[in-house]
């Protein structure tokens, strides 16, 4: 059974939101390029900034995606690591901030850890609203009349209606596709090429260049 994981800045001492099933996408940093990542990512990772135009072109977004981008924005030009299920306060590789943030976490009693928690959990409290909906995501083929869904439950999508070009049709084959699966870790299936989107690869390989259009089908 794999660890859950958890983003956290270095500099603040302080946690990101949950993100998938507890876990990551990338390396959390929105720089463009597709690395090296850093120490605490190891090299199998890639920046986050490097995936985010492939799912600006499928027109993909989720409510945790759009958190966790949020946080990073917040916490621009800070250290992040990334926290796994076995960390504690005396865990040798952890940032002085880190320690300092789980030995306060260990000496909570349990009804601290509760009202922790609970803050914690409300300070990301998802956008819900007429931009965001309960979905599936779609890719549809005009010319050919076929169209895909993303496999498994559905998620809370940011919603979209947008044509996809032969031209991003490449990119997302590019950088989703080409990268480590170690990349997507736990991540919401709906935003794993190696789960949810798994169909897609061949759906864009053979109709790229078509009339695609990506949408948003609320459950």
């Amino acid at each position: 059974m794999s660890m859950w994981a958890n983003i956290a800045c270095a500099d603040c001492g302080m946690r990101g939101p949950d993100f998938g099933q507890g876990g990551f996408l990338g390396y959390p940093s929105l720089a463009v390029d597709k690395g090296p990542a850093g120490d605490s990512g190891g090299p199998e990772l890639v920046n986050l900034g490097f995936l985010l135009p492939a799912y600006a072109a499928l027109g993909l977004a989720s409510v945790g995606l759009d958190r966790l981008c949020a946080f990073l924005k917040e916490h621009d030009g800070h250290g992040m690591f990334i926290l796994s299920e076995g960390h504690d306060a005396e865990s040798e590789d952890l940032p002085p901030a880190l320690t300092a943030m789980l030995e306060a976490e260990e000496a909570d009693d349990e009804e601290e850890e509760d009202k922790r928690l609970d803050a914690w959990r409300e300070t990301w409290e998802p956008p819900f609203g007429d931009e965001y909906a309960e979905a599936r995501y779609e890719l549809a083929c005009a010319g050919c009349q076929t169209s895909l869904q993303t496999v498994g439950g559905a998620s809370w999508l940011r919603t979209t209606n947008k044509s996809i070009s032969e031209e991003e049709a490449s990119l997302v084959l590019q950088r989703l596709f080409q990268v480590e699966p170690y990349n997507f870790y736990r991540a919401d299936p709906i935003l794993n090429p190696h789960e949810g989107l798994q169909p897609l690869r061949a759906y864009l390989d053979y109709h790229k260049g078509h009339d695609l259009k990506a949408r948003t089908v609320p459950i």
